[in-house]
């Protein structure tokens, strides 16, 4: 099922994570570098973005870029289906280093040369605007984003 997201919720981004290739273990085609030409050929399977996010830059998009077509195997919600599938073909999937560790019977591999939009994730959070003010959630929101903010390295 989709989600919609109110428009009353304000998003903010949290951080990035890299997004890599997850796929079986010992895939035949897939190994520390990767080209375009070698992954276009593969199947995808997708796990789509609710109706009301549009992302800068999509599977589909980035694949036309490179002047490629996408050829989807299957589209699930549900992770645990999705990865089942990959299991079982030459599939893969687009996904974040955070995904791929939930995975550990998957295998994640380095993405071919991409668009600086299509390397990454952005992981944002969401509150109610009508809140948006008040001193705790302001006081949650630099917790958070001091929470995530890398440390400056002392030498």
């Amino acid at each position: 099922q989709e989600t919609e997201l109110s428009k009353d919720i304000y998003m903010r981004p949290l951080f990035t994570e890299k997004r890599v290739i997850l796929a079986r273990k010992n895939h035949p085609l897939l190994g520390d570098e990767n080209d375009w030409q070698t992954v276009s050929t593969l199947p995808i399977v997708s796990l789509p973005a609710p109706a009301s996010y549009n992302p800068q830059c999509t599977v589909e998009s980035e694949y036309q870029r490179m002047g490629y077509q996408p050829h989807v195997l299957l589209k699930s919600y549900n992770l645990r289906v999705a990865c089942q599938m990959l299991l079982e073909t030459d599939a893969i999937m687009y996904a974040s280093q955070g995904t791929a560790r939930l995975m550990p019977e998957l295998a994640s591999f380095p993405m071919p040369q991409v668009n600086r939009e299509f390397s990454h994730f952005v992981v944002s959070g969401g509150f109610l605007q009508t809140y948006r003010n008040h001193p705790l959630h302001q006081h949650l929101h630099r917790v958070i984003q001091n929470t995530f903010q890398p440390t400056p390295i002392s030498v």
